[in-house]
């Protein structure tokens, strides 16, 4: 992203667009790496550290997209979740996973209010969690981190648990963005 952000800085990276289709919102990439730098240094500054597990349970908003960036620059892992996991599915993933801050939106933190990690709120005011949009307007935006080795943790997804519980796949920083290129390549022909 920083690369695209350089060459092509003022190119379409990302459109959003709400569910009545009536409210767009369009980020360069320039726009993007910085709000996801600022980003970085917000969950930096809040405790985040590189290697700490994230739970992001947001629908598919900017700030969902951010929050990913954000935490990848950060060295952090994000762990996405869809926001119709129930309070006992996000407990469940915050145990296993050893989670140590949540980014939801405010249907998501009634879910969680027994949390005692970070807790970063989208879109609302909540007593006892922080918000996201003033966090990231606070933020510099600038961040340097520090490279990740291949091997080190990079997201994590849990399985739809059909047979059992949900299980923790971990992927490394490595794993996960050259399936998506094999998959591209040799399944695709992309």
């Amino acid at each position: 992203m920083e690369r695209w952000a350089r060459e092509r800085p003022d190119a379409l990276a990302l459109w959003c667009v709400d569910e009545s289709g009536r409210v767009e919102q369009k980020l360069s990439f320039r726009e993007l790496a910085e709000s996801f730098r600022r980003a970085a240094n917000f969950f930096h500054t809040l405790g985040v550290l590189r290697g700490q597990r994230v739970l992001v349970t947001l629908p598919r908003v900017r700030e969902w997209w951010i929050a990913m960036l954000g935490l990848t620059k950060l060295g952090a892992v994000p762990i996405p979740g869809t926001p119709l996991l129930t309070a006992k599915d996000i407990r469940y993933r915050v145990e296993t996973a050893e989670v140590t801050a949540i980014i939801t939106d405010a249907e998501g933190a009634a879910k969680v209010e027994d949390f005692q990690g970070i807790r970063l709120l989208v879109g609302a005011e909540r007593p006892g969690w922080t918000n996201f949009g003033a966090g990231m307007r606070d933020a510099a935006p600038d961040f340097d981190c520090e490279p990740t080795r291949s091997d080190d943790p990079g997201i994590i997804y849990f399985t739809s648990g059909t047979t059992g519980p949900p299980k923790m796949v971990l992927h490394t920083q490595a794993s996960y963005g050259l399936g998506h290129r094999l998959t591209g390549e040799l399944w695709l022909d992309v």
